[in-house]
């Protein structure tokens, strides 16, 4: 038999990807025959509570499936989630995301599709349309050599540059990623000719707020430059130098997420930070 499900394919979802709220759009599925006369829902779902069922309607019978279709409205941006619910002869049949989009059948819980509904007017922004872009870990990119001031005391500063990062547990069982190699924002500034060169116009770097481990994911303060990579004064400078190439650069704000030592919840008071937070 043919797909059940592509929600990357226009013949099961029209129109392709996000849509802009209040746009409609059609879902289709592909049942085998023995679904004949069954009853067919799309289920949509967020994580705020929001819960909503659409039942599809027969459409037309092909060789060896049947086809059910329906349109949605959506009222309002946001990113929703959903699968397909198939009812027969009392049992539940659920349509299911594989890793490529496309739908299997299940009798339990399994991934979801993603819809995402954006705001009416949005449009993104022209120099994001076709670019490329180049995604930089800070610390391993390239180090400037230059002198870093008020580096707090908990890091351990590598000098071996193609060493192997600490990836094992201390005596207590923890991973700390606390060692660095020192790459910083001097360091993206001096190797923009390289980037130029390879046709890069937009780099993406990942988080640069101050955090207590080398990947920065667990921020300490989403106001301050980790000093490590510099200040607010390094990333105007890389910023300005970026422009005059047209490259430019998005942040990684991981803003849904902070660290356990941070302004906001300081656990262990690492650098003796004036809030005291939520610990």
């Amino acid at each position: 038999m043919s797909c059940i499900y592509n929600s990357r394919d226009l013949k099961f979802k029209k129109p392709f990807g996000a849509v802009e709220v209040q746009t409609k759009t059609q879902f289709k599925v592909n049942l085998p025959s023995e679904f004949a006369f069954s009853k067919v829902y799309i289920c949509f779902y967020d994580f705020g509570g929001y819960s909503r069922e659409f039942e599809l309607a027969y459409e037309n019978t092909q060789k060896d499936s049947i086809c059910y279709g329906c349109s949605v409205v959506p009222e309002k941006a946001r990113i929703l989630f959903y699968y397909f619910k198939i009812e027969k002869d009392s049992k539940t049949t659920y349509i299911r995301r594989n890793s490529d989009g496309t739908g299997y059948f299940s009798e339990s819980d399994g991934p979801n599709f993603q819809f995402t509904v954006f705001n009416k007017g949005f449009k993104t922004p022209d120099f994001a349309k076709g670019g490329i872009y180049y995604q930089i870990f800070p610390d391993r990119f390239y180090f400037s050599k230059e002198e870093k001031k008020n580096v707090p005391s908990d890091r351990l500063l590598r000098s071996d540059w193609g060493g192997t990062p600490l990836f094992l547990p201390n005596e207590n069982g923890e991973i700390l990623n606390n060692d660095y190699f020192c790459g910083d924002l001097k360091g993206i500034e001096q190797k923009l000719p390289y980037l130029e060169s390879l046709g890069v116009n937009i780099i993406y770097l990942n988080p640069i707020f101050e955090a207590h481990s080398n990947h920065r994911y667990n921020t300490a303060d989403y106001m301050k430059i980790d000093p490590l990579l510099g200040d607010e004064d390094s990333f105007s400078q890389l910023c300005s130098a970026a422009k005059k190439r047209n490259i430019s650069i998005i942040l990684d704000g991981v803003f849904n997420h902070t660290g356990a030592d941070s302004i906001y919840f300081n656990k262990s008071n690492p650098i003796n930070m004036p809030r005291g937070g939520a610990f």
